[in-house]
């Protein structure tokens, strides 16, 4: 009786300790460079950004499977040769997750945006990318289509669980904005701008989804920098 009860509180003690104790979370070396995908040419000042969405592991033995959360993120800014460079991080986090390969977000005004699931290693291991070359297509529909694909195709993914790494996504958001309101025309149009203005603001305020709202925050910082 003694022995299975020693048995059950060592099984209770591994459950606390890999539900509270810190883990390290990181990423690799991302670097690349962007170009026409008719031209070949490079292109500078193309927003990247890098999303490292991992799979939250269940609380107890019980619990059914975990969702996908945004725990970092990280971006960069192509330079006059289409080159861009993002490092690698580490850091630890009270959230148990099994980690992956990070997904890139590529935006260029006047480019149709792109999403792109980086390839993982041998037996889906993180590795390194430091030779990505993503080739963007000019865009050329309508302000609706466009509208669509800027907030629905790329702005709205976001890294609510990223803590400060958010901030690192505000440029990106910020030259979204900005696109979105220099082509919006109708009153539709100009409520999604303000979306985008919202998630841009939360980046940059690195907001915690698990903290109460900050309306007000978020609509003074709108205020002062997407107006």
């Amino acid at each position: 009786m003694k022995r299975a009860l020693a048995g059950v509180v060592m099984v209770l003690l591994v459950y606390w300790f890999w539900n509270n104790a810190p883990m390290v979370l990181s990423g690799k070396h991302t670097a690349g460079h962007v170009v026409d995908a008719t031209t070949g040419a490079p292109i500078p000042g193309v927003h990247v950004a890098l999303l490292w969405e991992s799979e939250t592991v269940p609380k107890s033995i019980i619990s059914g499977g975990g969702r996908t959360v945004c725990v970092h993120a990280a971006a960069a800014v192509t330079d006059a040769q289409g080159a861009f460079d993002i490092p690698p991080w580490r850091e630890f986090s009270s959230y148990r997750v099994h980690m992956y390969n990070p997904v890139a977000l590529v935006y260029a005004r006047g480019y149709v945006p792109r999403q792109i699931q980086l390839d993982a290693g041998e037996d889906g291991a993180i590795i390194a990318h430091p030779a990505e070359r993503y080739a963007l297509t000019r865009f050329g529909g309508s302000v609706d289509e466009r509208m669509h694909m800027l907030f629905w195709g790329i702005a709205n993914r976001g890294c609510m669980y990223g803590k400060d790494s958010q901030r690192s996504l505000y440029p990106f958001l910020k030259a979204i904005y900005d696109e979105g309101r220099a082509i919006a025309e109708t009153d539709r149009q100009r409520g999604t701008v303000r979306n985008i203005a919202a998630l841009a603001a939360r980046a940059a305020l690195a907001i915690n989804p698990n903290s109460p709202g900050d309306d007000a925050g978020i609509a003074a910082f709108i205020k002062e920098h997407l107006q």
